[in-house]
């Protein structure tokens, strides 16, 4: 898989030590064993990832909800509206 697409070395090492406690067969990890950021993760999207991992989900929520625009129907198709571009 791609970098981008696993979770960061932290959260992998995390995993590696919870698969030894558990006794699990020892494995070869293939590079790259961890995502790495190829710089395009904006710092709004990896506080929105961390606050996920805390389940601080209304938080997320709540954020999301003061993005939302009052001039479009929730849940309206994309092509449904003039978005002024």
């Amino acid at each position: 898989m791609p970098p981008v697409s696993l979770p960061t070395q932290p959260y992998m090492e995390r995993a590696r030590e919870l698969w030894s406690e558990l006794g699990l067969p020892d494995f070869a990890a293939e590079e790259p064993w961890f995502g790495t950021s190829l710089g395009k993760w904006p710092e709004a999207l990896r506080l929105e990832a961390e606050r996920a991992v805390r389940g601080d989900y209304w938080e997320n929520g709540r954020l999301s909800a003061q993005k939302r625009r009052s001039d479009v129907e929730m849940n309206s198709e994309v092509d449904d509206f003039d978005d002024g571009m």
